[in-house]
């Protein structure tokens, strides 16, 4: 179901990839995020109050809350983390729930084209979160330098959207562990008293043909003493 959930939203648009080296592969949608939208009406003000971290407003999928965090500055250890903007995706007010949680997710982050109308998605990947990794996201979403190239359309009068879909995988798999002793044991569960009888009256209907048989092969052989007795 979240296979074919997922393929769906994809043939609503050319699935043209659209990624430069280092970055993170993208797709372009006509489809906006299911999830959540952020707009940001000036992103140049984060670069001048050197804002270097944004934890976005919680939004809901499946039955878990969920935040973005952004840096516009990177967030990484290599030489060229500063040339890049890195988003990750994060699983909130894990307090709430129980002990050794676990959730799998399959999420995508977007960027909205201003020039296109259309939305520019990382290619979707399925994640497990649990309490020691409660984020997963992108080093290297993009690199400003194609962030703020006006020909890209993610920047046009200061203003860029971005955001994220995420699809919880609410089933839960059937486990079966087998060993040694339970390969080679077998139990009935369950027996069919119709399928007995049934089998019970198809051995007497054939024991009594049989024995009619018999008795008749025996009637046979005394006539035919008898007979010869008489032709003597």
């Amino acid at each position: 179901m979240l296979h074919n959930l997922l393929s769906g939203r994809r043939n609503m648009s050319s699935l043209a990839p659209v990624s430069a080296a280092n970055e993170v592969e993208m797709e372009t949608r006509d489809a906006s995020p299911a999830h959540f939208l952020i707009k940001f009406d000036s992103f140049s003000f984060l670069h001048k109050r050197g804002i270097g971290k944004i934890v976005t407003r919680e939004f809901k999928s499946g039955k878990y809350k969920w935040r973005l965090v952004i840096y516009p500055n990177g967030h990484g250890t290599g030489k060229d983390e500063e040339s890049y903007v890195s988003v990750y995706l994060a699983i909130a007010d894990t307090y709430d729930l129980p002990s050794n949680w676990e959730v799998t997710a399959f999420f995508s982050i977007c960027l909205f084209d201003h020039v296109s109308g259309k939305y520019r998605y990382s290619i979707g990947r399925a994640r497990r979160f649990h309490a020691l990794k409660t984020e997963w996201g992108f080093e290297k979403f993009i690199s400003k330098k194609n962030l703020t190239d006006p020909s890209n359309g993610y920047i046009v009068d200061d203003k860029c959207v971005l955001g994220a879909e995420v699809f919880v995988n609410e089933n839960k798999a059937v486990t079966q562990c087998l060993s040694g002793k339970s390969v080679a044991e077998f139990k009935i569960l369950y027996f069919s008293t119709m399928k007995l009888f049934r089998f019970l009256k198809r051995i007497f209907y054939y024991f009594m043909l049989f024995h009619l048989f018999i008795l008749i092969v025996a009637l046979v052989m005394e006539i035919g003493k008898k007979i010869e007795s008489l032709a003597e």
